[in-house]
Parts: structure tokens; C-alpha cells; sequence
């Protein structure tokens, strides 16, 4: 997801720690904000939310 788009904001487990290294090194180049959520809010390591504005294909 950080690769193709730029997300709105990233959700993360807060139980993943160093697994998520890399997406929060991209995050941070983006300059996209990483939140971190509790491990049973969702069943994925982490999660990028594209804002409605920019739809399919669209880049910052």
C-alpha cells in the first residue's frame, strides 16, 4: 500500500512491534502518521486507510 498509494494514515498493531519495521520506515518517508491500535482490534498486523479523496491509482 505504501508503495503504490499514499494512505491516509496506517493502523497498527501495537503487538507487532519489529515485524512492522518497514512499513513504519516507509510511513515515515510519506510522512504518513502510524497509529497504533490494540492487538485484538483487527485480526491484520496493520492496515493503511485511503482517504475517499483520492480513489483508485492516485498519488500525494
Amino acid at each position: 500500500m505504501l508503495l503504490r498509494r499514499v494512505p491516509w494514515k496506517v493502523l497498527a498493531r501495537a503487538d507487532a512491534g519489529a515485524d512492522l519495521a518497514h512499513i513504519r520506515l516507509l510511513a515515515d518517508e510519506r510522512g504518513v502518521p502510524v497509529v497504533e491500535v490494540p492487538p485484538d482490534a483487527f485480526p491484520y498486523a496493520c492496515m493503511g486507510l485511503i482517504h475517499p479523496r483520492f480513489g483508485s491509482g492516485a498519488a500525494q
